[in-house]
């Protein structure tokens, strides 16, 4: 039975308030659909330069599913089967693993939603606003998939060896499918280890069996936010703030 995760932060002795970040590499990550959300896109622009009311009511259409493709297409990256999410919740995990703010995604839906259920067309100016916040969101989601900095180890700060690795600590490893030996894929492979006063190019040295956080963990939205905050030390802090408030209750 592999080690959970809260044994193996207690084993190398993590604290929130001294755990550090450090990247050594990552992949990008891509779950392609028949019709990505940039053709959406497209074809909004599209019959927003046509023109004319049929055109405007199509745009505004358009922009919000490129909107709702993008969500698919970065929660598909994490295994999470959409077709059984409803769309606040996938808002709403967005949100937790830090993608972009949410209320950029509610501002487009009201455009929508001023459509489809008061019957009112939108003005031009709406519908511009509507296609910039479509094409902000699937850019901004977008970037940190494209280099997904998924390899990355959490030591204590008086620990840290070099830029990439510490003497005594966590690291982590994102898999989107299984490899030849483990069967375990949308996962953090997490290997807690202990260098002493060596310098590890030779790889970490295991002091425990390693553990997977799977995308129905309560720690894996914490985990990817603190990959998506890049090299952000205020993300990073409120990524590890959150990602250690639920090993302290649980994972509730």
């Amino acid at each position: 039975m592999p080690t959970e995760l809260a044994n193996l932060v207690s084993l190398v002795g993590l604290r929130a308030d001294r755990a550090v970040k450090l990247v050594s590499g990552g992949s990008s990550l891509r779950h392609d659909f028949d019709v990505n959300p940039q053709d959406f896109l497209d074809q909004a622009e599209f019959d927003f330069e046509f023109g004319g009311n049929a055109a405007l009511l199509n745009a505004v259409t358009n922009a919000k599913r490129a909107i709702t493709c993008q969500i698919d297409q970065v929660l598909s990256c994490f295994g999470f089967k959409i077709a059984r999410i409803t769309y606040q919740d996938k808002i709403a995990q967005l949100a937790a693993m830090g993608f972009v703010a949410p209320r950029i995604l509610r501002r487009v839906s009201n455009t929508r939603n001023l459509l489809e259920h008061e019957y009112k067309a939108p003005t031009e100016d709406q519908v511009a606003e509507a296609l910039d916040l479509a094409a902000l969101f699937v850019e901004a989601s977008n970037r940190p998939l494209g280099m997904f900095m998924d390899e990355f180890d959490l030591v204590d700060k008086d620990e840290v060896l070099d830029h990439y690795s510490g003497k005594r600590g966590l690291s982590f490893s994102y898999r989107q499918k299984p490899d030849a030996k483990e069967t375990i894929s949308f996962a953090f492979r997490v290997i807690a280890y202990d260098n002493g006063e060596t310098r590890p190019e030779l790889g970490v040295k295991p002091i425990a069996e390693p553990c997977f956080v799977a995308n129905d963990s309560p720690y894996f939205a914490p985990l990817v936010r603190l990959v998506v905050a890049g090299d952000n030390t205020a993300r990073i802090d409120r990524a590890t703030s959150s990602l250690f408030m639920r090993l302290a209750s649980g994972g509730a």
